[in-house]
């Protein structure tokens, strides 16, 4: 007996070190309790402090469990999560930040017909084996470029040196004046790449108006998906509840004997089916909480509801009316007319490319001067003239000038592409909405008479004319009956709000002003 414990004992060190002490320390003596009169010797037993470190050594210390606090549901209307979603929304803030540069662009070139000023300046040791110099010059300039294409320069010369005993020291003001003849004359021409960069930054506002308009849809889509997956549970809930009840009615059946026992298996397995779209429904749901969240750029913990709305009443839709709207306000279109704009501009800078290059100046340069061995002298000249360079045989400007053409017409062909895309986008979404206003009134008839036929069959279950296959049937049919109805429902909202997009008014129904809205950057607008 002393044997079989010790060669125990040994096993159970070998195998679990921690399990095996605390084994032997409380089973032990269970096992040798019998045999006590017996034994005359002890079994060997780890002395407590032993046991204590080793314990201490391998034994995986508790701590604290980390019981998520619960949080409050957070219900939000429609009109609250874009709320949040503009001042939150990541793609929202990567356009406001690329607002900066953009708007910067623009500043660049209104400043091309501004005075623009600047001072250089030199000094500097020259040393060979003859002699040393030293000289320094600074010089303050003025330039200025008018709408004309005239350059006006200014400099102010301010100059010495000093070679052994030579110095010398002048200061003299020189005003140049160039004025293009052909190439690079008249305002057209100059003005084209201020009205190029003025019409991209109005397309610039164009995109960031529809940035933030697709993401207002996106955010609509989102909060109905998680409406939609919200109700769909409610619904599968019921749909539970009346199997249940189904249940407990065969199950009184059976009771009274007027309903064989077997019948009720295949409604018992109904009612696991419903509790199985439960989970389901709740996956669905937390999906579309997942989503919602990402958008409007909160915890991907937070328990968001959406508010139960109201459906809208049937809108009466005229395609005449719409197409107009579209075009006035559609951002891609818009869009569109700026580019062909610009290449109207470019196209005018191609051709006057084209031409020589002739151009008048003058020159005028006034001051004084002096060296070492005179006096100050007046410094007075003045030059005009004309000036030309003729390319002969360079074809650039000819590439230049079909590029710019073929930009142009590839504009128009895209103008009237998105026009016809936009009419055919308008059209099949009208359609749709028709469609879906009607399908809700024959959802809601379906709906009412599908319960109305379970109640019925119901009753007649309960007096023996019925069975429980049929209520089963008419209840899955209630069940499809009701999601359709919900479908309708959300597929009309949601139909709306694409017409809405299509149309390009999506921030003026939301009252979105964008001159003022400054989301999480100041410079979005």
């Amino acid at each position: 007996m002393h044997t079989s414990k010790r060669i125990l004992h040994f096993l159970m060190r070998l195998c679990f070190p921690a399990l095996g002490i605390r084994l032997t320390l409380s089973a032990l003596p269970l096992l040798s309790a019998p045999a006590q009169a017996q034994a005359t010797s002890p079994i060997p037993i780890p002395r407590p402090e032993v046991v204590q470190a080793v314990t201490a050594e391998i034994a995986i210390p508790l701590q604290k469990p980390n019981i998520p606090v619960t949080q409050k549901r957070m219900e939000l209307s429609l009109r609250e999560a874009i709320f949040i979603g503009l001042g939150n929304n990541r793609t929202i803030e990567t356009a406001c930040i690329l607002r900066y540069p953009q708007r910067y662009n623009l500043k660049v070139e209104e400043a091309q017909f501004v005075p623009q000023f600047s001072v250089s300046g030199e000094f500097s040791q020259f040393a060979d084996r003859n002699q040393n110099t030293t000289r320094s010059a600074i010089t303050p300039q003025a330039q200025l470029k008018t709408p004309t294409g005239a350059q006006f320069k200014f400099a102010w010369n301010n100059g010495g040196s000093i070679r052994k005993e030579l110095q010398g020291v002048s200061s003299i003001v020189e005003v140049t004046a160039e004025q293009p003849l052909l190439k690079g004359g008249g305002t057209e021409v100059n003005l084209a790449p201020l009205q190029i960069a003025r019409l991209a930054e109005k397309a610039n506002i164009l995109r960031l108006n529809a940035t933030v308009a697709e993401v207002v849809g996106a955010i609509i889509f989102s909060y109905r998906d998680l409406l939609l997956t919200q109700e769909e549970l409610k619904l599968a809930k019921l749909s539970v509840q009346r199997a249940e009840k189904l249940v407990e009615n065969n199950e009184a059946l059976i009771n009274a004997g007027r309903m064989a026992p077997l019948d009720i298996i295949q409604t018992q397995a109904d009612l696991e089916n419903q509790r199985l779209r439960v989970l389901q429904a709740m996956q669905n749901l937390a999906t579309a909480k997942l989503k919602l969240a990402d958008l409007l750029a909160l915890k991907l913990d937070n328990p968001i509801v959406a508010k139960k709305n109201t459906v809208p009443g049937n809108i009466t839709i005229n395609i005449n009316q719409l197409i107009p709207v579209a075009l006035a306000n559609r951002p891609d279109y818009l869009g569109q007319l700026n580019t062909i704009a610009q290449t109207k501009h470019g196209l005018i800078r191609a051709e006057n490319e084209k031409l020589w290059d002739l151009k008048l100046f003058a020159r005028g340069r006034y001051g004084l001067e002096s060296s070492s061995h005179s006096n100050f002298q007046n410094v007075s000249d003045a030059t005009v003239g004309l000036r030309f360079n003729l390319e002969l045989n360079n074809p650039a400007p000819q590439r230049d000038f079909i590029q710019a053409s073929s930009n142009r017409e590839i504009a128009y062909v895209r103008l009237f592409e998105i026009r016809q895309g936009l009419e055919k986008q308008i059209r099949g979404t009208a359609s749709e909405v028709r469609l879906l206003w009607k399908q809700i009134k024959l959802a809601e008839t379906a709906e009412e008479l599908a319960r109305k036929a379970v109640e019925v069959e119901l009753a007649k279950l309960n007096a023996g004319r019925s069975t429980s296959f049929q209520v089963r049937t008419l209840e899955d049919r209630l069940r499809d009956s009701e999601t359709q109805l919900l479908a309708a429902r959300i597929g009309y909202q949601n139909a709306l709000t694409r017409l809405d997009l299509q149309l390009g008014t999506t921030l003026k129904t939301w009252g979105i002003n964008m001159p003022n809205f400054k989301g999480n950057k100041e410079r979005c607008h």
